[in-house]
């Protein structure tokens, strides 16, 4: 009696198992739709350089050349056609440099690095958009993971500097021992791999998986 019942547990057990696989979000393969970074060098420099935009409202940057065609000190890009679209708000003006990314009121956004962001986008089988944004300068890797919630308002995900911070204890100026180097997508999961140029910090990888109750992403890391 007691081996049927633990059988019959089993065959359960395995249907449910069957059964929330089957239903759980998945998430496609990320897509490079654009990029834009401030522009440091070559008859473009001092202004944004803007990469497959749908629409750029920008005003040429003409500080250093009147004759400048290639990059913009101010203005909004826009990235996508339909209501889930990414937008760039970025101004360079003689003190500094800024750029937030998200809905097209600035208000929806989060202030990014800008010295170069590509911009990959990943869709999910129930509609939902996210934006994976990664800024390289030098030796150094980061991600910013965003999307749009079905009320309109974009939230960050993931920011690989707090989980730098949080995971390795790194909170000083300068470039991160730690550099993200792939991100892979398999089914409601979004895999970072990271490696290091300090012997003291091995390679691994974090996972980050959907949970639709919450509506966020769990965090685990693997350390090889």
């Amino acid at each position: 009696m007691k081996i049927a019942f633990e059988i019959i547990a089993g065959i359960l057990i395995g249907f449910i198992t069957m059964y929330s696989s089957a239903f759980a979000m998945s998430f496609s393969e990320p897509i490079e739709i654009g990029s834009f970074r401030l522009q440091q060098a070559g008859p473009e420099a001092g202004g944004y350089v803007i990469k497959g935009a749908t629409e750029n409202n920008g005003e040429y940057f003409t500080k250093y050349n009147p004759n400048n065609k290639l990059s913009f000190s101010r203005g909004v890009a826009k990235y996508g056609t339909d209501d889930k679209a990414l937008y760039i708000h970025y101004a360079q003006n003689t003190y500094h440099a800024v750029a937030k990314v998200g809905g097209k009121n600035v208000s929806n956004t989060f202030e990014v690095a800008d010295l170069t962001q590509d911009i990959y986008k990943i869709e999910s089988d129930e509609g939902q958009v996210i934006y994976a944004l990664l800024f390289w300068y030098g030796p150094e890797r980061n991600y910013t993971i965003i999307g749009c919630q079905p009320d309109g308002k974009f939230v960050r995900y993931v920011d690989t500097a707090e989980i730098t911070k949080r995971y390795f204890g790194w909170n000083k100026e300068g470039a991160a021992p730690i550099v993200y180097e792939k991100l892979a997508v398999k089914g409601d999961t979004i895999t970072l791999y990271y490696a290091s140029h300090l012997s003291k910090y091995n390679p691994g990888e974090f996972r980050f998986k959907w949970d639709d109750k919450a509506q966020w992403f769990s965090v685990e890391q693997v350390v090889y």
